[in-house]
């Protein structure tokens, strides 16, 4: 048998992740800057790669990996005006896509992001590398400049967002709340009305100045209740005396929702407390005190605002 035979039938063998990491060795700089990053740094804004180049690029990657980037607005992750988004998405047996890994384009050039793509690659790619990733993020970067994206809309950019290997399901069950609030603005009360009735509200806006101070911008209060219904299936809690109801149970349900979010940065948590909620007082003309988990949504305000506006009590 010849040696190009022996090749063949070698790579024949090979698992896709174990031939990505011998071709990708074949492409690899010797320079600590690859070809790929070099490229980007002496291009102009304007400017297009070639052809070659491009074939170059994607020949690092292509057989392992799928690259496609799409460009829609989160409010949920500051991006009101809209972000472009790289999604690579790995081969797995019989050509299938595994789920993938998404990255903000304009972050291209942070130092950290390269090691976040590896690191959430490697588990599902044991051949990725620092060379092919360049190589994926300068193709992506091209693709932008060509106007070969995908525009989507904003659920769709938070769900992709969200499935990324690089964020738990914190972001979904984030989106999930701040839906459910957003669909029935009628039960949301607000701190400067005072209004807040613990029988019907779901959760309160922290719209006065000190709440502003305390916890910035459209901070939103948010009963245990609302999340025990939401999250650990007490769908009865209205039709339950509040005497005969343990809200603690279920707790460690939320005590990881809450963890996550945390995490995450999506609950706001100032006090040092093992506990996840903020006390909260003067919520009624009765001067009612409750506990409250504190998030942002700027989506609820917007939906709050225009449904006062529909009932005469604008309160802007």
């Amino acid at each position: 048998m010849d040696t190009k035979k022996e090749q063949t039938l070698e790579q024949s063998e090979m698992t896709p992740n174990e031939l990505a990491t011998r071709l990708s060795h074949e492409f690899v700089n010797k320079s600590p800057v690859s070809q790929a990053q070099k490229d980007r740094y002496k291009r102009s804004a304007y400017e297009l790669a070639t052809k070659k180049e491009l074939e170059r690029y994607k020949k690092v990657f292509g057989k392992f990996f799928e690259v496609e980037v799409f460009f829609g607005v989160s409010m949920i992750y500051g991006y009101p005006n809209g972000v472009f988004v790289g999604v690579i998405k790995p081969f797995g047996k019989g050509g299938l896509l595994l789920k993938g890994h998404a990255f903000f384009l304009h972050e291209a050039d942070n130092p950290h992001l390269v090691k976040e793509i590896e690191d959430n690659l490697k588990p599902i790619s044991k051949g990725i590398n620092r060379e092919i990733i360049q190589n994926i993020i300068t193709y992506a970067i091209e693709m932008k400049k060509r106007d070969e994206y995908i525009e989507i809309d904003e659920e769709e950019l938070n769900a992709l967002l969200s499935n990324s290997l690089n964020r738990n399901e914190a972001t979904a069950q984030f989106i999930r709340l701040e839906n459910s609030l957003v669909a029935e603005p009628e039960y949301v009360a607000s701190l400067t009305l005072k209004n807040y009735d613990k029988k019907f509200h779901s959760a309160v806006l922290l719209d006065t100045p000190r709440m502003k101070r305390r916890f910035g911008e459209h901070a939103v209060g948010v009963s245990r209740e609302t999340m025990l219904k939401l999250f650990a299936g007490f769908n009865d809690i209205d039709d339950t005396d509040d005497d005969k109801l343990d809200l603690k149970a279920n707790n460690a349900v939320l005590n990881s929702v809450f963890a996550a979010w945390r995490k995450e940065g999506f609950l706001v948590k100032l006090t040092e407390y093992d506990r996840f909620n903020e006390k909260i007082a003067n919520l009624n003309s009765q001067g009612a005190t409750g506990r409250f988990y504190i998030v942002k949504s700027k989506k609820l305000y917007e939906a709050w605002n225009e449904y006062m506006k529909e009932e005469g009590m604008s309160n802007e």
